[in-house]
């Protein structure tokens, strides 16, 4: 007997560490996270816990389960610990602190040079807009971008929407044997590991380069560009759906490849 009093009593003892675990994250919970702010004078204040409902708590002995009705002192010890631990918490005022959104610049009509020695290529981009390194599919690439990364960073992503643009420019694979981006497009490696994409147009540049535009096929997201002068390609990637396609098309026509 004095083994299953010890055993009822360890037991009521986890019921009240877990009944006040679960009330403090609730009420933590409710007070809000990172944007909820403690204010001075008022603010919300918990209900008082009620553990009359909790009328039995059911254990085991040797496997097989019993049940212990808790007494009216315990069930008052419980109330008391968790009216100490939400004290702690009265008074907390939930506050939203609105995030402003993220400030996505229209092109200036002015354009910077952006020049890759290592590689060997250059193109225009607007200059009050942001370049960054970018490293994709282990090349090192750029990225152009309408708005601040420092901005992104604080503000976080958002899902593709008219206003937002980011150009990816990177080199790829040279032209090896082939004499046309369609044959080295349709390389059966190299076709294989880009099926999600469609073939939309060929052009020329100013400067004498065959440009082929593809798409991203499942989502259509991704517009995709490859120019090469004959032996480097370069690789571009720009959102579709960006309002600013205008300048994606200036910036690939820009390029100069050494």
């Amino acid at each position: 007997m004095a083994g299953k009093n010890s055993r009822i009593t360890i037991s009521l003892i986890i019921v009240v560490a877990v009944l006040v675990f679960t009330g403090t994250s609730l009420l933590m919970n409710r007070a809000g996270s990172a944007s909820v702010q403690n204010q001075e004078g008022g603010g919300l204040t918990p209900p008082s816990p009620d553990f009359t409902a909790f009328a039995e708590s059911v254990c085991c002995d040797q496997g097989t389960p019993w049940i212990q009705t808790p007494s009216q002192e315990q069930i008052d010890l419980w109330t008391e610990v968790a009216l100490t631990q939400s004290s702690r918490y009265t008074g907390v005022e939930q506050t939203l602190t609105p995030v402003p959104p993220v400030n996505y610049l229209e092109p200036s009509g002015k354009w910077a040079e952006y020049v890759n020695e290592e590689w060997g290529y250059r193109f225009d981009y607007p200059d009050n807009w942001y370049i960054i390194d970018e490293l994709v599919a282990k090349q090192p690439g750029v990225a152009i971008q309408n708005s601040s990364p420092e901005e992104l960073a604080v503000k976080g992503a958002e899902m593709p929407i008219p206003d937002k643009i980011k150009i990816i420019i990177y080199p790829t694979a040279d032209m090896g044997q082939y004499k046309t981006l369609e044959e080295y497009l349709a390389d059966p490696i190299r076709a294989a590991a880009n099926p999600a994409s469609t073939y939309l147009k060929s052009e020329t540049s100013p400067n004498g380069y065959q440009i082929v535009w593809q798409q991203e096929a499942i989502t259509q997201t991704f517009l995709i560009a490859y120019i090469s002068n004959g032996s480097k390609v370069i690789k571009l990637a720009a959102p579709a759906s960006s309002k600013h396609i205008s300048v994606v098309d200036h910036i690939l026509m820009s390029v100069v490849i050494r």
